[in-house]
């Protein structure tokens, strides 16, 4: 098999004479499955890098084959780390230890790779010491030197240079803090920079001023380990764990440490070391994962770091940083419903030992909802084992950095973990909707069982049974679709006047553009740019972001793309406008159970309809703005929303849906999807839809009747083939449906699908063809 652009060659010598048929048509379709992945991430349209070499170098090494994901059973949903991989429940105690060993291998299989048993000989070699009034204790720089044999590190002690030997035995400098007064102090083992320096972790400084035995250790040195232990297939972040624990060994020589309260912690890349090193090793009785971002040892999981979720993806974070995950894993890029695991199976292997798990909620490389979702998984682990109290988890507001109060309530809670100051850290989650809270607020009750059952064949129905074949016989139609649309979304929030809409930090960008700030109502701030010449009115473009909990419509500059949604928009002449929908972004806080007790009768995805329609009214104010050509593209959950206000608000002349929609009638696939769950179990988009979970034929309404509530209006359907939200037919079913009412009213070719081998994503090869199918729209106005 070759691929061109990446000149890749992979020759593994098949026969139908070596191998039997099946085994042949495995490798052959396992085959196709790489091709397609090294082909599918590759774009001449967008300026990221391109290429993963370490992980083609990797191929060539291996001649490795991704899994048959054929084969491979698909989950949407996190996988229970309490069944065991034959289905059994785990149910006790005793019982989790023997989960806990198969959660291990899946691990070291697709995630971390081998790690290597403790060396045979560890040599402590202690360079010098100062006291450090500040602090008020001794500082201490210490050298480790082991490797895998006990002689080659005996030799590099005594006889080499460092850097004589340092493929032989690896040399790891460390930088130890013990405070003065009576001990035995806790300790905690942070990786530092990458040569040490006075306490270099990032939360080290704060535990040393709060009484603890601090130990860094060198992360350049760390990962030396990688060329020295070349039996082992692991991990750059494996390999500073691996370090931590060697730091440990070494603490437990000290008679200054308390050998039962020692804390693995670290922020961003420590943190996914952290977690690493505590789940592996079970001397370390808590672990302070912070920030993690993704990678081996990521709190957020991998099924909610999609592009969809705006955060650091499997495909991005294994084709920047190759070092941080075992190379198996970037064949899962674009199918992460195929991994077996997810981030709450490492984080499980700490239980029952204490664990804080925290996330920012605007860090714009974490994931606080999923994070929030893999901490609710774990916590039932230390249910099973009886220790709730010691898994906890800490939100923070703000970015990727730390505030120093948020360093300080990290310390705490080790204080409290390890007996230095009452247990008292209750549970705060960020997001505080569940459907069962929202029944019980609401006191709703729907029966189901009450509402026909129906499909997808029913567009052109009348009433009586009659087949409709005329425009009028649609129209008379159409308002009982809109009613049983507007039951599911429930009272719409009133759009009052915005008033008088102004401008205001207009600037120009470095790429020639206009941007501007639009304040519409209350956190509903639009974000506008647009072309810096503009001779006569400018066709707008409303851009509706998907599920990005941290960012909202900030999203494309983490993947590296140049120029962003909105700048792309506005270089083809559109007055484009973005703005954070409720509940995402800068109003990620806003949707949670206490929304629901203020608003009963509303809904999510109500407010966001709504939002849509207070733009389009203040941006009918605008000179610039063009009324008579405003139209509406969106990704994902923006996909959704763009259609459902397309079909009850006729000022939006045109909607581009991407990832956005299946027939929730059909989308009732086990945990191959996330079925109508993901509106009214998972967020709380649409709540009244949870009642209809188990009858999904019964929903009252579906995607191909909103689709034809917007005929003749042209629609284009972006639908990823290989999409993991939606099985792909159940999208061309709705679309296929809708186009029958378009034929009847003469406007068939206004609706559109095309149809990519690809998977849930927007990158710019889409949006330009989503921005091309809007300039003919925008032009034929």
């Amino acid at each position: 098999m070759t691929s061109k652009r990446s000149n890749l060659t992979y020759d593994f010598g098949l026969s139908e004479v070596e191998v039997g048929c099946q085994e042949l048509r495995d490798r052959l379709k396992r085959s196709a499955h790489l091709r397609h992945l090294l082909e599918v991430y590759h774009s001449d349209e967008d300026d990221k890098p391109h290429d993963a070499p370490a992980w083609e170098t990797w191929l060539r090494e291996s001649g490795e084959l991704p899994p048959n994901f054929d084969a491979l059973p698909t989950n949407a949903f996190l996988p229970d780390v309490l069944v065991f991989n034959d289905g059994r429940m785990v149910r006790t105690p005793e019982e989790w230890q023997q989960r806990r060993q198969e959660v291990l291998d899946i691990l070291e299989h697709y995630q971390l790779g081998s790690p290597p048993p403790a060396p045979p000989k560890m040599v402590v070699e202690e360079l010098d010491s100062a006291q450090d009034a500040v602090l008020q204790g001794t500082v201490k720089h210490v050298r480790l030197v082991y490797g895998p044999s006990a002689k080659a590190v005996a030799a590099d002690t005594h006889q080499l240079s460092k850097d004589a030997c340092i493929l032989r035995s690896v040399h790891l400098n460390l930088e130890v803090f013990i405070p003065h007064g009576q001990g035995p102090f806790p300790a905690v083992v942070e990786v530092g920079s990458g040569r040490t320096g006075h306490l270099a972790g990032y939360l080290s400084s704060t535990a040393a001023r709060r009484g603890y035995v601090v130990c860094t250790f060198d992360r350049l040195d760390a990962f030396t380990a990688r060329d020295v232990y070349l039996d082992y297939e692991y991990n750059q972040l494996g390999w500073w764990a691996y370090a931590a624990s060697r730091c440990i060994d070494y603490l437990c020589r000290l008679d200054e440490v308390d050998q039962s309260r020692i804390a693995a912690i670290g922020h961003s890349r420590g943190g996914k070391m952290s977690l690493i090193a505590a789940a592996l090793d079970e001397r370390i009785t808590a672990s302070i994962p912070s920030h993690t971002g993704s990678a081996a040892g990521t709190v957020p999981p991998w099924r909610y770091m999609g592009e969809k979720y705006g955060a650091e993806t499997l495909e991005a974070s294994t084709r920047l940083y190759p070092y941080w995950n075992h190379p198996r894993m970037r064949f899962f890029s674009g199918r992460e419903n195929k991994l077996p695991f997810d981030s709450h199976f490492l984080m499980a292997l700490v239980a029952p030992r204490a664990l804080l798990v925290t996330e920012g909620d605007a860090d714009d490389v974490g994931e606080p909802w999923g994070g929030q979702q893999a901490y609710l998984a774990t916590r039932k682990v230390y249910e099973l084992l009886g220790h709730p109290e010691r898994c906890n988890i800490a939100f923070s507001s703000g970015g990727h950095r730390l505030a120093e109060e948020v360093k300080e309530q990290y310390v705490d809670w080790l204080d409290m973990q390890f007996g230095r100051r009452p247990l008292d850290f209750p549970e705060k989650l960020m997001y505080t909707y569940t459907f069962d809270k929202w029944r019980e607020v609401v006191g709703a009750a729907v029966d189901a069982t009450s509402f026909p059952e129906k499909g997808l064949d029913d567009l052109l129905v009348g009433e009586a049974g009659s087949l409709i074949q005329t425009r009028e016989a649609w129209l008379a139609k159409k308002g009982a679709i809109a009613k049983r649309i507007l039951w599911g979304l429930g009272e719409l929030p009133a759009v009052k006047d915005v008033g008088q809409a102004k401008l205001v930090d207009v600037r120009k960008t470095d790429i020639g553009l206009m941007k501007a700030t639009l304040p519409i109502a209350g956190k509903l701030v639009g974000h506008l740019t647009y072309p810096d010449e503009t001779p006569g009115k400018l066709p707008v473009v409303i851009y509706l972001h998907a599920y990005l909990d941290a960012l909202g419509y900030d999203w494309p500059a983490e993947y590296g793309w140049a120029p962003s949604v909105g700048e792309r928009l506005a270089q083809k002449g559109f007055l484009a406008v973005e703005y954070d929908q409720f509940g995402y972004g800068t109003r990620n806080h806003d949707s949670g159970i206490e929304f629901y007790t203020e608003h009963p009768r509303q809904s999510a995805m109500g407010v966001m309809v709504q939002d849509v329609r207070r733009a389009i009214d203040a941006l009918s104010k605008l000179d610039m703005a063009d009324r008579d050509r405003v139209m509406v593209a969106g990704f994902s959950l923006g996909g959704a929303v763009g259609l459902y206000v397309a079909a009850l608000d006729e000022r939006i002349k045109a909607v581009a849906s991407t990832c956005g929609f299946a027939s929730m009638r059909l989308d009732a696939h086990g945990n191959e999807t996330e079925g109508l769950k993901r509106y009214s179990h998972l967020r709380p988009t649409l709540p009244r839809l949870g009642f209809f979970v188990g009858h999904e034929a019964r929903v009252p309404y579906d995607f191909h009747e909103i689709l034809a509530l917007i005929a003749p209006r042209p629609v284009l359907v972006l639908a990823p083939i290989l999409d993991q939200d939606w099985f792909h037919e159940d999208v061309v079913g709705c679309y296929e449906a809708a186009s029958a009412v378009y034929r009847l009213l003469g406007a068939e070719d206004r609706i559109q699908i095309h149809t990519p081998l690809d998977f849930n994503r927007y990158p710019p090869k889409y949006q330009n063809k989503v921005n091309e199918w809007l300039c003919g729209i925008a032009e034929s106005l």
